[in-house]
């Protein structure tokens, strides 16, 4: 292994035993570690975790939040690229006359109690009673980390159906060719905690889709907070099946007005978010060690 000389180590972290091991290898190698923190595993950084992150060469991190927070614990500050978008739908954008024709709210993501459990059932629930009002709606569940018990109790099969897996071909047709996109997060505050820093990878895609985009979750949920002060898609942040409600007839009745806050998500997606910023961030993490 030591005859092995790369230029840097760069570590993807969800754990905190893959950090360890990559700046084992990173020493073991006498080779920079740049450590990516997709995930925070805990947000309680023991002294060993601390110091890793202390020595690292460069911090790269995934939101704002997420990289002010690692700086407070650690004092070490970082470079934010965000996950990558890989939607990109400049010429079929969402068109209001479609929602008249048939309203689709369709999620794509997992299905686990605890991380959708609480806003889902919320989202689901307001569908239903809708529907019962005759206002005629349905909702499309696509994934394949589902949580069984969770699918059963939300699904119907008639209104609320659960396709599962889909192909990655159909990824973008998914996300494009609906009436609403909607990103739910637990308000479980046991819960949480141990998810306020994911920023998930559907958030950039279902913004820079170029349709409406329903954020459903706490105000201290990243994800959410990103929303919110950026302006970009429409943000519920506290527990409310009638403000679902709401918002879903305000949708029915004025879809121009969302499909404007859509075209400008859309915009700030592909500013922000896209694989050119990505890859120029990323350049400068290597360069910077390749010219040093």
């Amino acid at each position: 292994m030591k005859s092995f000389k790369p230029d840097a180590i760069y570590s993807l972290i969800h754990s905190e035993s893959t950090l360890l091991l990559a700046d084992w290898i990173s020493k073991v190698l006498e080779s920079p570690h740049i450590i990516h923190v997709a995930d925070l595993p805990t947000t309680e950084f023991g002294k060993k975790i601390k110091e890793v992150i202390q020595n690292s060469y460069q911090l790269v991190t995934i939101s704002e939040s997420m990289s002010s927070f690692i700086k407070k614990e650690t004092g070490k500050p970082s470079k934010i690229i965000y996950n990558g978008l890989k939607c990109h739908n400049n010429n079929q954008l969402w068109k209001a006359k479609n929602i008249q024709e048939d309203i689709v709210v369709r999620y794509v993501g997992t299905l686990l109690q605890e991380q959708q459990g609480e806003s889902i059932e919320d989202i689901t629930e307001a569908i239903l009673q809708l529907n019962k009002e005759g206002i005629k709606i349905r909702m499309e569940i696509y994934g394949t980390e589902t949580n069984p018990q969770l699918s059963k109790r939300i699904c119907d099969d008639h209104i609320i159906k659960h396709l599962g897996k889909f192909r990655e071909e159909d990824y973008v047709n998914l996300l494009t060719n609906c009436s609403l996109l909607v990103i739910p997060f637990t308000f479980n505050e046991s819960r949480t905690g141990n998810y306020r820093y994911s920023f998930p990878a559907k958030l950039p895609d279902s913004l820079g889709s170029g349709v409406p985009v329903l954020i459903y979750g706490p105000p201290e949920m990243d994800a959410v907070k990103y929303c919110k002060n950026n302006r970009v898609g429409h943000t519920i942040c506290e527990r409310s099946i009638s403000k679902i409600k709401k918002f879903l007839k305000e949708l029915i009745e004025d879809p121009m007005r969302f499909n404007k806050q859509a075209v400008l998500s859309q915009q700030h997606a592909q500013r922000t978010m896209s694989l050119q910023v990505n890859c120029r961030i990323f350049d400068e993490c290597i360069l910077n060690i390749v010219t040093k």
